[in-house]
């Protein structure tokens, strides 16, 4: 009686980059840049980790103005860039 071909076949081995979270908040991320576009809008910082808070924002309009694109890529980096 034989086994099964997988359960001997030798398998290639994976390499796995590791990085720490201390090493990737120390590099610079050139894509991720503030731009300022929602420094028009009041905003308070609620935690660091949380980010920002825009208590009079109306996302429906943000979404379709013509800068959307800038308006929600830059909602999105307020918590870990500012």
């Amino acid at each position: 009686m034989s086994m099964a071909p997988s359960a001997t076949a030798s398998r290639a081995e994976i390499t796995v980059p590791v990085t720490s979270a201390k090493t990737e908040a120390i590099l610079p991320k050139p894509w991720l840049k503030n731009s300022g576009v929602l420094d028009q809008y009041e905003s308070f910082d609620v935690t660091p980790a949380i980010g920002r808070e825009y208590p009079h924002a109306d996302l429906v309009s943000w979404l379709q103005a013509p800068n959307s694109d800038e308006l929600i890529k830059e909602l999105a980096l307020t918590s870990k860039t500012q």
